[in-house]
């Protein structure tokens, strides 16, 4: 995910942070290992540098919160320019791992894991966030009956002007916005539907009618976050996934056509694929 560059370091550099004194209310230090550059690489030192943390952070060797050694003191420690520092941390916040917060105990700081979002069954989005070790929320904003148009129609089996459910949620890990959902459901089979709960499981919903979700066909597309960037407090030149699906009842009805869009850096997809014989 790096650019190269022909920056190259011959020795041995470790990088030390000493844990505040106690009831400093400063954060904890990140204790960083040796970063040893390999000079035979094809690698620029900076996509270097991001490799080696990115395998810290993801391997839970760096915990959550800790704080990395700021810049200036990070880049001498490692015998490398700040500017070459910069760009592995830009790199690294853009994927999520390390935040930076402003301020006398700002500075880089280890983000928590990314929510686990599993495509291979039908769970849903709240669930999967418990089990990433988050807190789910659901905001409304809007609920409301109108015409399919011509892709939820296509979709769902329906005519262009037949009636939908439309529901436009963000969703929530420790009251900070993962996702942005943007479901529709067929009218005519769910009268009420609206005056349900909105905020909890949806496919709950759809199982009060006995057409319970059984199976989805999703597709994933990379998109910028546009218009949507603010609802998801992220820049309008974000890259976030697009998930699009189809989901069906045990008979085969469809009961959903949503169009998902979730933050690249606050949630990972996940899908187990199983060998079919030929």
């Amino acid at each position: 995910m790096g650019e190269r560059d022909g920056g190259r370091e011959s020795t041995s550099r470790t990088a030390t942070a000493r844990s505040p004194a106690h009831g400093s209310g400063a954060p904890e230090q990140a204790e960083l290992p040796p970063f040893e550059p390999e000079r035979e690489s094809a690698s620029a030192l900076h996509a270097q540098i991001e490799e080696w943390l990115s395998e810290l952070i993801e391997s839970g060797r760096l915990k959550t919160d800790t704080r990395l050694p700021n810049e200036r003191a990070l880049a001498q420690q490692l015998q490398i320019s700040r500017m070459t520092l910069r760009q592995a941390l830009q790199t690294l916040e853009s994927r999520g791992l390390i935040r930076r917060a402003p301020g006398r105990h700002g500075g880089a700081f280890i983000a928590a894991p990314p929510i686990a979002v599993d495509l291979t069954g039908l769970p849903g989005l709240a669930l999967q966030i418990q089990q990433s070790d988050h807190r789910p929320g659901s905001l409304v904003r809007t609920a409301r009956t109108q015409p399919a148009g011509h892709r939820a129609a296509a979709a769902l089996g329906l005519n262009a002007d037949d009636q939908v459910c439309f529901v436009d949620r963000i969703r929530l890990a420790d009251e900070q916005p993962v996702a942005i959902e943007r479901s529709s459901f067929p009218a005519a089979l769910l009268p009420g539907f609206l005056e349900q709960d909105l905020e909890g499981s949806l496919y709950k919903v759809l199982s009060g009618y006995g057409l319970a979700p059984a199976t989805a066909e999703e597709q994933l597309v990379p998109v910028l976050a546009g218009s949507d960037a603010d609802a998801l407090g992220v820049s309008a030149s974000r890259p976030l996934l697009l998930r699009i699906r189809v989901a069906r009842a045990k008979d085969g009805t469809p009961v959903e056509y949503s169009r998902d869009l979730f933050r690249t850096d606050r949630a990972r997809v996940v899908v187990t694929s199983r060998l079919t014989e030929a």
